[in-house]
């Protein structure tokens, strides 16, 4: 089974070509991926809680909870509570942008639920972010700062 001169020279090209694109491939792809993870991480997989909503302070009352949101990079959704209902959502987070999916909720009856309502529709109005060391700033489409909350991790 000898190959001919021709088919020999084919042969040898498609091989190197091949050797040649396995080697540089993992090079060329891992960096990408390296830096599209650490752009988010201080965004993801942190437990944020409101501060301010539209400008008005958070406070919560005594027998209230504290809203929080977290985006969990792996599943890609939002998770967290309005403050007396579990909260859900999908994200999609690129660069400096930030869109929340349709958010679902449970439906307890709760005392008040003026907190909920306005940390829900801030949410649901996100565009843009920004993240300045503990302090996550979400604005609308034209970058009118919608909601300011805190780092808040329990572990």
């Amino acid at each position: 089974m000898f190959l001919s001169r021709r088919r020999w020279t084919a042969a040898v090209v498609l091989f190197a070509l091949a050797a040649t694109s396995l080697r540089a491939a993992p090079t060329r792809s891992a960096p990408p991926a390296k830096r599209a993870v650490a752009r988010h991480t201080s965004l993801e997989n942190t437990r944020w809680r409101p501060t301010r909503i539209d400008e008005q302070a958070v406070r919560i009352a005594a027998k209230e909870r504290e809203p929080w949101i977290e985006l969990d990079p792996k599943s890609g959704r939002a998770t967290g509570s309005g403050g007396c209902n579990r909260i859900s959502s999908t994200y999609t987070v690129k660069d400096s942008t930030l869109y929340f999916g349709p958010i679902v909720s449970t439906r307890m009856a709760c005392p008040s639920m003026k907190l909920e309502t306005s940390f829900l529709g801030a949410l649901k109005d996100v565009r843009r972010y920004r993240v300045s060391g503990r302090t996550l700033v979400l604005m609308d489409h034209w970058g009118r700062v919608l909601m300011r909350l805190e780092e808040r991790n329990l572990h």
